[in-house]
């Protein structure tokens, strides 16, 4: 799922698949985003290059479920300000030791690495902020509060 600058548009994962087919030109239609999340959990098959020079997302997240998830040369071009220049925030759920020892130290970058995330758009859709959320329990405690990011950056 992508979150374009302007962040009322959201693309679905079926608008994601034909964004694909089009190959290079479907992504530079799309342009930069807001937010990214990343295809097939970060596996070492997906955001290649071209597609994170081309999109430049500010938040990157991660929904993971193995403990090779990110792929450690995924989780390399995630933070290389070789593809492009300036911050970008990357959250993670359900880290477990396991993913620290498959993937290394490079985890300790992540703002986040446990618990549900949610992005929350301010109204106007000018801003966002991340909120992560305890999800050991039933009350989903807010554990930390990122931003405000503003959207459509250059």
């Amino acid at each position: 799922m992508l979150l374009p600058r302007m962040i009322s548009r959201v693309i679905s994962a079926s608008v994601d698949e034909a964004i694909f087919d089009e190959g290079p030109e479907g992504l530079k239609a799309v342009g930069p985003v807001d937010v990214l999340l990343l295809n097939h959990h970060g596996n070492m098959d997906s955001q290649n290059a071209f597609f994170l020079s081309t999109l430049r997302p500010r938040v990157e997240l991660i929904s993971v479920w193995s403990a090779d998830h990110p792929g450690q040369n995924v989780l390399a071009r995630l933070l290389s300000t070789r593809l492009y220049t300036g911050p970008r925030d990357i959250f993670a759920t359900n880290m477990s030791a396991a993913n620290k020892e498959v993937i290394g130290a490079d985890l300790d970058k992540l703002k986040s690495n446990q618990g549900h995330i949610v992005v929350r758009v301010a109204p106007g859709g000018d801003s966002f902020r991340v909120f992560t959320l305890d999800n050991s329990a039933e009350t989903y405690k807010v554990t930390s509060l990122h931003g405000p990011y503003i959207t459509g950056r250059q």
